[in-house]
């Protein structure tokens, strides 16, 4: 930024303070000035929510196959969240998966995605938002994957509730959506990555 654009704009919108402003315009200059010391706003990272135990993990057998049907698993949260993206089961051989990521209809993330064994030894991938989206306390989300790809693995006896610190995440049936079979105890949707919303 030029000194003439900040004087022009940046010192008549009131963005800043004067002891800012003087620190900006020692920089744009080049003149040596005490530093303003900037807030800056904590990045927080996101829990990941595990919904089956490692040991309820199966490896891919005939089924769970992909014909272009969603997996589709609705959610609630009991306090207001930011939701960042899923991990996905795929299989333990590398393979590649397409994925369309739909959080009530509307598009996340499309993308492809290389299948890759984690330290429990499940193998999957994660997809995740370029940016977080809110979701309300107590209400029920629906996220959808649409996945193209090689036979994967696939959860049983899923947990319908799962307690994290002062987060509690609660799955419910989408059945009506999700027209490949995934449900609250079985299917994809290996972990969901949620963040407490800062207020």
């Amino acid at each position: 930024m030029s000194q003439e654009d900040f004087a022009k704009h940046v010192h008549l919108s009131g963005l800043l303070s004067a002891d800012e402003m003087v620190s900006v315009y020692g920089r744009l200059t080049r003149i040596e000035l005490p530093c303003v010391k900037w807030k800056k706003r904590k990045q927080k990272g996101f829990e990941r929510i595990a919904r089956f135990l490692s040991s309820n993990v199966k490896d891919p057998v005939s089924w769970w196959q992909y014909f272009g049907n969603p997996d589709c698993l609705s959610f609630s949260v009991n306090r207001k969240s930011l939701f960042h993206g899923v991990r996905l089961f795929g299989d333990k051989k590398g393979s590649q998966y397409d994925v369309v990521l739909q959080l009530d209809g509307s598009e996340l993330a499309n993308g492809s995605f290389t299948s890759k064994i984690d330290k429990d030894g499940v193998a999957g991938f994660d997809v995740r938002l370029s940016s977080p989206v809110t979701v309300e306390k107590s209400s029920t989300v629906t996220i959808s994957a649409t996945i193209s790809g090689s036979i994967s693995c696939y959860g049983e006896n899923g947990m319908a509730k799962v307690e994290n610190g002062e987060l509690n995440v609660s799955f419910y049936n989408a059945s009506a959506k999700s027209t490949n079979g995934t449900g609250p105890l079985t299917g994809q949707f290996y972990e969901i990555f949620i963040s407490h919303e800062e207020s």
